[in-house]
């Protein structure tokens, strides 16, 4: 399995790229190398390639093992969650303090 996560640019630059995670291949590493632009990143260890070269290199993944492709949310939609409940909240091992059950509702409203 292949699988292609779209991510906010890590080295790169553009408005979105993708990381792609494998287990080892050195065939695979080879054609992911004929992205012009494509950094391997060590901590990770996923490749990260532009955007404007997914379709070429999902063209190429695909005679290797079945992929699958995380798209990014559109930010634009209105995902919106419910705030955590006091039931909720009351489960945590650990009572958050007030700004951190901000921080998880305002997460929450963005749909992250």
């Amino acid at each position: 399995m292949i699988k292609v996560i779209e991510v906010t640019p890590i080295k790169l630059s553009g408005l979105s790229s993708f990381l792609v995670f494998f287990q080892y291949n050195p065939e695979l590493v080879e054609t992911i190398k004929t992205v012009p632009t494509a950094i391997y990143h060590k901590k990770l260890q996923a490749w990260e390639i532009p955007a404007n070269s997914l379709a070429e290199l999902l063209d190429k993944l695909v005679f290797f093992d079945s992929v699958d492709l995380v798209m990014k949310p559109d930010e634009t939609s209105e995902i919106s969650e419910s705030p955590l409940t006091s039931d909720e909240i009351s489960k945590f091992r650990i009572r958050p303090y007030d700004h951190q059950i901000e921080a998880i509702n305002y997460g929450l409203e963005k749909g992250k």
